[in-house]
């Protein structure tokens, strides 16, 4: 029988990373939170979940910051990262709150592996996971 798969869950919103935690628990996956970056490399580094999901604007360090520190440690540089963002705290050159291509394309520079814009539907959030570990699966029998 397979394990169950570990998914760490960075986001400062409590409230958030609870709603997400319950989303991938009643898919049968083990999550681990943290609400600060520093704690969030700390669990990556000693738990080595199968995925984590980010939230881009954190306080102290943001989210691309911690996605480049994760892709350059040696014992989180493999596992993959969805990345977060809320449409309304990005402001758009008209002003209008959306999440654009500048921060999409951030994110893959950062090591993402996937992108989702908050707010995100339960079963955006499961597929994505599934994908991500997917396809980091498949990479390494290659």
């Amino acid at each position: 029988m397979a394990s169950r798969k570990r998914i760490l869950v960075i986001d400062d919103s409590r409230v958030l990373a609870s709603a997400t935690e319950r989303i991938l628990q009643d898919q049968d996956y083990e999550v681990i939170t943290a609400i600060n970056v520093i704690d969030g490399f700390d669990k990556a580094k000693e738990e080595k979940p199968d995925a984590i999901i980010l939230d881009i604007l954190v306080p102290d360090i943001d989210g691309y910051e911690i996605g480049r520190v994760l892709r350059q440690h040696p014992d989180t540089n493999n596992i993959p990262i969805i990345f977060l963002c809320s449409e309304e705290n990005i402001e758009s050159k008209e002003g209008a709150s959306t999440v654009g291509l500048q921060e999409i394309n951030m994110a893959f520079e950062c090591g993402a592996d996937d992108f989702l814009q908050k707010p995100i539907s339960a079963d955006d959030l499961v597929r994505s996971v599934k994908n991500v570990i997917w396809f980091s699966e498949i990479s390494t029998l290659a």
